[in-house]
């Protein structure tokens, strides 16, 4: 026998799944983290400041990480010439 799903059941949202925008925005976060995790490692590597720091790059509009021309990280470019 089966079980009837009622109609209010199939336009209820799912709380099991997040919305895509927290995810969206959670990728970001994490991508700007790694970008200064990165920096900060090559700044002990190389004993000097990382100019990335001192000049605050804005972040991908993608990925959140570092972005030389102030949309898309050098990655990102690549990957998505047509953004």
């Amino acid at each position: 026998a089966t079980i009837p799903w009622p109609d209010s059941a199939i336009n209820e949202p799912s709380y099991t799944q997040p919305d895509i925008s927290s995810i969206i925005e959670i990728l970001r976060n994490h991508g700007s983290r790694l970008s200064r995790i990165e920096e900060r490692l090559e700044e002990i590597v190389t004993n000097g400041r990382s100019p990335r720091i001192l000049s605050d790059d804005p972040p991908c509009e993608i990925c959140g990480r570092w972005s030389d021309n102030g949309r898309l990280c050098p990655e990102c470019e690549r990957k998505y010439p047509w953004f």
